[in-house]
């Protein structure tokens, strides 16, 4: 049975940035399983397993706009030191921030310049093209 739109499908993955390295890769755990057209995984992931069947591997790579989105200027934010939490910030790191009352969005610090943070709110692979190789287990 190969995978249509609103197929349950059952793959292993492997995702690679452009220089090899790997970001993310369910080979070592669970596989992933989700149903074709649900939108719960970047469009270009579901797309790619549609028609395939299982015990079919395949690789592909998409561009941002398949994946995490262009990186988005308007998600950086910079606000002064003092409107965040006492402690040590560290660039790079990631922290949940409260927007409002029951709202909030996880950010990475992107820079720390003196009384100045910048908050990059961007997915951490937006604007990346993202490599994956797949093994389609089951499709029902």
């Amino acid at each position: 049975m190969k995978a249509i739109e609103g197929s349950r499908v059952i793959v292993h993955y492997r995702g690679t940035l452009e220089d090899g390295s790997e970001f993310d890769s369910s080979e070592a755990r669970e596989p992933l399983e989700f149903v074709v057209g649900s939108g719960d995984l970047i469009p270009g992931f579901e797309s790619a397993v549609v028609g395939m069947d299982a015990g079919e591997e395949t690789t592909f790579t998409l561009d941002p706009e398949q994946a995490y989105g262009a990186h988005d200027a308007d998600l950086l934010i910079e606000g002064p030191r003092a409107a965040f939490p006492l402690g040590e910030l560290v660039v790079g790191q990631s922290y949940t921030f409260q927007l409002g009352p029951g709202k909030e969005a996880e950010g990475r610090i992107s820079r720390l310049d003196g009384d100045t943070v910048l908050v990059d709110f961007n997915h951490p692979l937006a604007g990346r093209r993202l490599t994956f190789r797949v093994k389609v287990l089951a499709v029902d």
